[in-house]
C-alpha cells in the first residue's frame, strides 16, 4: 500500500463478554510536531488507507490504548504466573548468605558499642551497666526484631529489600516515577503484581490519586529513597576501616601495619568480586562469620554462667529509667553509642526513611487498618527521632563525614534523574510525526540498502528525532529499520520471554518496526550484542508470525455467515488462537546456552520459529527480506546527545545540566559498550536536547 500508514493492532487476551469490534484509528494517537529542513510538519490522528480501514480489530476494553501496548500483549507471552516460592534448602542458602553479608556488619558492633557508650557516661556503679545493657537490649528486640523482622521484611519486592525495592514497590501500584514511560503492557509481566490478600480500599485508591497528582510529593518520595541509599553508602564507606582501627594483633610482628595491609588486601578482593553478585561474596565470608558468632556466643555463655548470672536483671526495663535517672542528659547522648548495635541495620536515617516507606506500602497496597498504619510510624518513628536527636550530637565529633559522603551521593543521584528525565520529555516533544514519515513513501526518501539498522533511544511511543537526523546524515538507509528502546522497569527481573514488545511503524512495506527490551533492576545485561540480536530476530520472526495469522483469523471470520453455527465456529477459532499466543517467545535453552547460530562470516542466522509455518507469499517475503537483511549484518544507530539548558532557563538549571549533568554523561558507560559492540558496527549521530 503506497503512501499509507497501516497501524497492525493484534489481539489480546479476548472473552466474549468483553470484546469488541474498534477501529485500528481508536488504539493509536499521536499529535506531535518535528520540523525537517525548515518546515513544519504537524502530525494528528494517523490515517489509514483503504486496506486497512476494511479490517477490524477485535480488541478488549478499555477504548483507549496505546498501540505498542496492544501489540505487547500478544508478544510478551505473559502467563501471569508468579514465580514459586523458595523451597526450604533455599531459604536456608539465603539465610546463610546474610551471615556475610548483613550480619558482617552487625557482628563487628561488640567492638565498640559498650567504650562508645561508657565515653559519655562513668561506671559508678552496676545500675550503669544494667541500664546500658537493657538499651543494647531493648534497642535489638525493638528496631531489628520487632520492625524489621515482623513488619519491614514482608514489604518486599519479590524477596528483594531496601529503600529501592520498597520505591520500586510503590511505582508499580502508583504512577510517582518522574519518568513518564510507563505502559499498559508493563502489568502483564508475570512478576508485577503480588498476591494480596485483600480488596482494594476507596482510602487506598484516594492515596494513589493524590501522588499520581501531586508533582511535589512525587519528588519528595524521590529524594527519600535517594537519602536513605546516600546514607547506606556514606556508612558502608566508613565502616571498614572504623572496624580495622579497632583491631590489635595478638601475634608476635603482626603489628598496626599488618594489619592494615592485609585489610587492604582484603577489600580489594572483596570489591573485585563484588561485580559478580552480593550471593558470591556471602558464601565466600559466611564461614567465617559463622565461626565469629559462634566463638563469641560460646565466650559470653561461658562467662554468663561462669562469672555472674544476675546480668539477665538487664531484661527488667525498668533498669533503663535507673539509668537515665542517675545520669541525667549524659544517658541521652550515650543513645549516639547504644544506637551502634544496629548499625548493621541501616542508620538512623535510613531507618526513618524505611518507616515512612512501609507506612505507604501499609496504606496504598496492603490496605491495613488505618490505625495499625499509623500506630506503625508513631510507634517506631518516635523511637528513631530520639537516637537521631542524640546521634545529631556526635556531628562535631566526626559525624560529619558520612553526612558529606551521603550529601555528595545524593547530589550526583539527583542531578542524574533530573537531567534524564528533562532529556526524555524533550525527546518526547521532537519526535517526528508518522504523517511526516508515510509522505516520504517506503523508501524514506533516500536509498535502501540491505541490512538491518537499531536505532537506539529512550522513547517507548513514536518515531525519536534521531531517525530525522539520520535521513539527512546517510547518504542510505537500512532495509529494515528497528527502533530499540532500553527500559528498566520496577520489577526485580523480567523473564526472557516477556523481554520484547514489538509494534510495526508504518505498512509492511515501510519494514521499519518498534522495539521495546525491557529489564529489571536486577537484570544484568551479560549477553553480548551476538546474542542480544539473536534474541531480537526471533522475536520480530514470532511477531510476523502472529500476525499474519491474525489476519487470516480476521479475513476468514469476514468471509462466514451471520448464523449461529458459523458464530460459534468462530468463536472457538478465536479462542484457539488466543490460547496460541501464550506459547513462550524464546525458549529458555537457547537463552541460557548462549547458542547463536552464525554463518561462516559471523551473521546471525534467521532462527526457526516454533509456530507452524504458513503459506502467506507476504509473510514469506517479508521473512525472507529479513534473513537477506540479517546475512548483510547489523548496524547500531546511536545518539551523541548534548544535552544543554536553554538560555532563558535559570542560572542553577543551566549550571546543572550544562556542566554537572553534561559532566556525568561523558563519564558514564555507555550502553554499547556493556553489550561489547564492536566500534565497526557503531554510527553515531551528534544530537543536541534543549531542555
Amino acid at each position: 500500500m503506497e503512501g499509507g500508514i497501516e497501524e497492525e493492532a493484534s489481539t489480546g487476551r479476548v472473552t466474549g463478554s468483553e470484546s469488541r469490534w474498534v477501529d485500528g484509528s481508536e488504539v493509536d494517537s499521536e499529535s506531535t510536531q518535528w520540523s525537517f529542513e525548515g518546515e513544519a510538519w504537524s502530525a494528528g490522528p494517523v490515517g489509514f488507507g483503504e486496506e486497512s480501514s476494511s479490517r477490524r480489530r477485535l480488541w478488549k476494553k478499555p477504548k483507549r490504548v496505546d498501540s505498542l501496548d496492544v501489540d505487547a500483549m500478544v508478544i510478551a507471552g505473559s502467563n501471569g504466573h508468579h514465580k514459586k516460592d523458595p523451597s526450604t534448602w533455599s531459604t536456608i542458602a539465603m539465610a546463610f548468605q546474610t551471615l556475610g553479608v548483613v550480619y558482617g556488619d552487625m557482628g563487628t558492633s561488640p567492638l565498640y558499642v559498650f567504650s562508645a557508650v561508657f565515653s559519655k557516661v562513668a561506671i559508678q556503679s552496676e545500675v550503669d551497666v544494667l541500664g546500658a545493657l537493657s538499651l543494647v537490649i531493648y534497642t535489638i528486640a525493638l528496631i531489628p526484631f520487632a520492625k524489621y523482622i515482623f513488619v519491614v521484611l514482608k514489604a518486599n519486592d519479590n524477596g528483594e529489600g531496601g529503600t529501592f525495592a520498597l520505591y520500586s514497590l510503590i511505582c508499580r501500584y502508583a504512577k510517582v516515577s518522574q519518568l513518564p514511560n510507563q505502559q499498559r503492557a508493563d502489568e502483564d509481566i508475570s512478576s508485577f503484581r503480588l498476591k494480596l490478600p485483600t480488596l482494594e480500599l476507596e482510602r487506598a485508591l484516594r492515596i494513589k490519586d493524590f501522588l499520581e497528582k501531586n508533582s511535589f510529593f512525587k519528588t519528595i518520595l524521590l529524594l527519600l529513597v535517594l537519602m536513605g541509599t546516600s546514607m547506606i553508602i556514606g556508612d558502608g564507606i566508613l565502616t571498614p576501616s572504623m572496624s580495622v582501627s579497632g583491631l590489635h594483633g595478638a601475634v608476635a610482628g603482626f603489628n598496626t601495619d599488618a594489619v592494615v595491609l592485609l585489610s587492604i588486601i582484603i577489600l580489594a578482593g572483596l570489591f573485585s568480586i563484588q561485580r559478580f553478585g552480593s550471593g558470591k561474596v556471602g558464601f565466600l565470608f559466611a564461614p567465617a562469620l559463622a565461626l565469629w558468632f559462634f566463638g563469641i556466643g560460646s565466650i559470653g555463655l561461658y562467662n554468663f554462667i561462669t562469672y555472674d548470672v544476675s546480668v539477665l536483671r538487664a531484661l527488667n526495663p525498668a533498669y533503663i529509667y535507673f539509668f537515665f535517672k542517675r545520669n541525667n542528659f549524659k544517658a541521652w547522648s550515650s543513645l549516639g553509642g547504644v544506637v551502634l548495635c544496629i548499625t548493621g541495620i541501616a542508620e538512623v536515617l535510613v531507618m526513618m526513611v524505611s518507616t515512612a516507606l512501609v507506612t505507604l506500602v501499609m496504606l496504598l497496597i496492603w490496605k491495613t487498618n488505618i490505625f495499625l498504619a499509623l500506630s506503625f510510624p508513631a510507634i517506631f518513628g518516635t523511637i528513631e527521632l530520639i537516637y537521631l536527636s542524640a546521634v545529631l550530637t556526635k556531628v562535631q565529633e566526626g559525624g560529619w563525614l558520612p553526612l558529606a559522603f551521603a550529601s555528595f551521593f545524593l547530589l550526583v543521584m539527583y542531578i542524574w534523574n533530573y537531567g534524564s528525565v528533562l532529556k526524555y520529555c524533550s525527546e518526547v516533544r521532537e519526535k517526528i510525526s508518522m504523517d511526516f514519515i508515510t509522505e516520504l513513501g517506503s523508501s524514506l526518501g533516500t536509498v535502501r540498502v540491505p541490512g538491518i539498522g537499531l536505532v537506539y533511544n529512550e522513547l517507548v511511543q513514536g518515531i525519536p528525532s534521531i531517525f530525522g537526523q539520520l535521513l539527512i546524515t546517510l547518504p542510505a538507509v537500512h532495509s529494515v529499520i528497528v527502533f530499540v528502546c532500553i527500559k528498566y522497569v520496577p520489577v526485580p527481573v523480567v523473564p526472557v520471554s516477556e523481554r520484547f514488545l514489538f509494534r510495526r511503524v508504518c505498512g509492511k512495506d515501510f519494514h521499519m518496526f518498534r522495539c521495546v527490551a525491557r529489564y529489571g533492576y536486577k537484570d544484568v545485561r551479560k549477553e553480548d550484542h551476538h546474542i542480544f540480536e539473536q534474541l531480537l530476530i526471533e522475536s520480530l520472526e514470532k511477531f510476523l508470525r502472529m500476525e499474519a495469522r491474525e489476519l487470516a483469523l480476521e479475513m476468514s471470520s469476514e468471509e462466514t455467515d451471520s448464523d449461529r453455527e458459523s458464530v460459534v465456529s468462530r468463536d472457538s477459532a478465536i479462542q484457539s488462537y488466543v490460547s496460541e499466543l501464550h506459547i513462550p517467545l524464546i525458549s529458555h535453552s537457547s537463552v541460557d546456552g548462549a547458542k547463536v547460530s552464525r554463518v561462516e562470516d559471523g551473521c546471525s542466522l534467521l532462527p526457526t520459529s516454533s509456530l507452524p509455518s504458513t503459506e502467506d507469499p507476504h509473510l514469506e517475503y517479508e521473512l525472507s527480506e529479513l534473513r537477506e537483511a540479517m546475512e548483510s549484518g547489523f548496524t547500531y544507530l546511536l545518539a551523541q546527545a548534548d544535552v544543554r539548558a536553554r538560555k532563558d532557563s535559570w542560572f542553577t538549571k543551566k549550571l546543572v545540566i550544562n556542566y554537572f549533568y553534561s559532566f556525568l554523561r561523558r563519564n558514564c558507560r555507555a550502553g554499547a559498550a556493556n553489550m561489547s559492540v564492536p566500534h565497526m558496527n557503531i554510527i553515531r549521530v551528534g544530537m543536541t536536547y534543549m531542555v
